[in-house]
């Protein structure tokens, strides 16, 4: 019944003033400007205005109770304003046969109003759902992934917040669902996550080692605290204006209040519940209870009910996901959909049964990370897509054959003798990756991990031995393989951060890393395995990773963005001496010819390169030569060089990133 009065309010508007009172090209834009916009006044009668608007109130209680009470408003509205419009032939001629007309209209809508009582199974359902998508902005692509989420609605339902540009230089972009064009928002470029004020009229959000907060209606942003940098943070905003964060890693829940301050940690993981790290905190909307994701050394997830107040947190639901309330839920991922579960705020527990509202949403599981946002109202928001990308071969024409036609491919390696090739395959029925192996001569196929962990990195020693990243919910960490063997064990046991990228030289002595410092940026480390000692490498406030072994091993080379973007450099193993400059205008993903003379890396516009190299007496680094472009516009993920001097690269075919979001209005009620 409010639904009618609400249409009846439309129809009204557009009889008395020939326009609709909520316009757009298109369905989605309907719903949008009926969401976030007001109709515009109906100036030839104050009191007809307020009849219409208030059956056109966006809270369905504060509209007119019943068609028959707009029935009695409309005949009063005539009974005053017709005598007045009589004194001028216009005005008998325009407003008084609308409103007359309207009145017949009114009439039968009061009948049906009267015939259609609330209990009556006939009665008009709540509004249906209605999905639409949201493009990144001409030019730009979303910036989202593991370790941040980069989607937002606020909790009014009536804007979206995203993080889209390049992934150098993201920012944040917004867009009120009444309008089809989105606007950045100045001063936060470098953004690498963002939450809600609860009234929907700022902005919090991290970027340069800093937690910062805007208006949206103009202004600078404000510094309100320090935020470990390059590492994923996660964030929620209370009434009261306290700021709760945590980082990836997990370590513990931090708190600040909104004008800033050091942040002190409210929560840490809890041991005596085997917690290792927790991470994805949300507040509900009492402000003081909120939800957060718990990961446990049993390589468990559950999804927690903690308070600021020091009442001991409790466990809702064993699920690798973050969470969030909205209307009466509390919605999370679990084996592949998009769940709204029932919740009792006055309990604080979950009743009922979940039911599934998107499918396919972007879902990380190592870290529990899914790119989805809802509203206090039901307005939900989420990627659908995942990054695709094909296994295939070039020469140095740039002539293709295709190894792997599409798939979850990402990094890969040849084994030593050249003859097989390693490589990561996402798993679509966990969504984790796997590490396989694929044989270049007879084209078969073998997965050299399985079970409940990601699995992924893998490169083969001279010896058969698998070294590979494996993280079990928490950072990934280096595990060795011996040959012939399925038993992982890892190479350090102690509680190291990141750990990615492993190259081993080739007499099988030294193994060389990535390794995440505690500041934030990623350095590199050397192991010897003879006796598992570690040394730094390259350790600097710089980005410095995808390091590779000399087939001598007597050098490194590497990327490291020290100059202000990411450069290739080659530098003696284990050292001192002096380091060389090998890319120029930009270069990563440095690999060997395999013997040694040619460094081959990826140019900052995708383009393949060659730069050839003499190691001995001295070092001698010849000019950059393109060799051909990349096949499309997306880069090479990773790539490896063959013995004959061909490349076998995992090239995107699809990025999540390019792909537009999903937004469901009425998605939960």
């Amino acid at each position: 019944a409010r639904s009618d009065i609400f249409a009846l309010g439309a129809v009204l508007h557009e009889m008395v003033t020939g326009r609709r009172a909520f316009a757009g090209d298109s369905a989605p834009a309907v719903a949008s400007a009926i969401l976030a916009s007001e109709p515009a006044p109906l100036a030839a009668s104050p009191s007809l205005d307020r009849l219409v608007r208030t059956c056109l109130a966006k809270q369905p209680e504060r509209r007119w109770q019943s068609a028959h009470d707009v029935a009695l408003q409309l005949a009063d509205v005539m009974d005053r304003d017709a005598p007045a419009h009589q004194s001028t032939r216009r005005g008998a001629r325009t407003l008084l046969p609308w409103i007359v007309a309207a009145a017949a209209i009114v009439v039968a809508v009061a009948a049906l109003a009267w015939n259609t009582k609330p209990s009556d199974p006939a009665a008009p359902a709540a509004a249906d759902r209605l999905v639409f998508p949201i493009p990144p902005p001409d030019g730009t692509s979303f910036f989202f992934g593991a370790e941040l989420n980069g989607v937002a609605i606020s909790p009014d339902g009536s804007k979206i917040a995203f993080l889209a540009g390049s992934p150098r230089q993201p920012g944040i972009w917004l867009r009120p669902l009444s309008s089809p064009k989105p606007v950045m928002i100045a001063g936060t470029d470098g953004a690498t996550g963002m939450f809600w004020s609860p009234g929907s009229e700022a902005l919090a959000f991290f970027a340069g080692g800093k937690l910062k907060r805007v208006d949206i209606a103009g202004g600078a942003p404000v510094h309100i605290c320090e935020a470990r940098e390059t590492v994923g943070q996660f964030g929620t905003w209370a009434q009261d204006g306290t700021i709760l964060f945590a980082s990836v890693e997990g370590q513990a829940i931090m708190r600040v209040s909104k004008s800033g301050g050091t942040p002190e940690p409210l929560l840490v993981p809890d041991a005596a519940a085997r917690q290792r790290r927790i991470v994805w905190p949300s507040f509900l909307p009492d402000g003081k209870r909120f939800l957060f994701m718990a990961g446990r050394t049993d390589n468990t997830d559950v999804i927690m009910l903690g308070s600021v107040d020091g009442t001991p947190s409790r466990e809702l639901l064993q699920v690798k996901s973050n969470a969030q309330y909205s209307a009466g839920h509390i919605v999370y991922m679990q084996d592949g959909a998009l769940l709204k579960h029932p919740f009792d705020l006055v309990t604080g527990t979950l009743t009922g049964e979940p039911i599934a509202i998107g499918d396919r949403v972007f879902h990380f599981m190592a870290t529990g990370l899914a790119q989805f946002s809802v509203s206090s109202n039901g307005v939900v928001a989420y990627q659908s897509h995942r990054d695709e990308s094909a296994i295939l071969m070039f020469d140095r024409t740039g002539k293709t054959s295709t190894l792997r036609p599409t798939g979850g491919f990402q990094f890969l390696r040849l084994t030593p003798d050249g003859g097989r090739l390693i490589f990561d395959r996402l798993d679509a029925r966990t969504l984790m990756l796997d590490v396989a192996m694929l044989d270049l001569a007879r084209g078969t196929e073998t997965r050299l991990t399985t079970g409940r962990a990601t699995e992924f990195g893998g490169t083969m020693a001279p010896d058969g031995s698998l070294f590979f990243s494996v993280s079990h919910g928490g950072p990934p960490r280096l595990h060795r393989r011996a040959a012939g063997t399925t038993t992982d064990e890892p190479l350090q046991k102690i509680d190291l951060l990141m750990q990615l990228g492993p190259d081993v030289s080739r007499d099988g002595t030294w193994v060389v890393f990535s390794q995440r410092a505690p500041r934030g940026p990623f350095d590199i480390y050397a192991m010897s395995l003879e006796d598992r000692r570690v040394i730094p490498f390259r350790t600097s406030d710089a980005e410095e990773s995808n390091a590779r072994f000399s087939p001598d091993g007597r050098f490194v080379v590497y990327q490291s963005d020290e100059s202000g973007h990411s450069e290739v450099y080659l530098a003696p193993f284990p050292g001192p001496g002096v380091t060389h400059v090998v890319s120029s205008g930009g270069g990563s993903v440095p690999r060997w010819s395999v013997d040694g003379r040619e460094i081959f890396y990826i140019g900052a516009e995708g383009q393949l390169t060659a730069v050839s190299v003499t190691l001995s007496p001295a070092v001698e680094i010849g000019a950059p030569a393109v060799l051909f472009a990349a096949p499309s516009r997306f880069p090479w993920m990773d790539f490896d060089v063959t013995p004959d001097g061909r490349f076998v690269a995992s090239v995107p075919t699809k990025l999540a990133r390019d792909q537009p979001l999903t937004v469901i209005l009425n998605a939960i009620r």
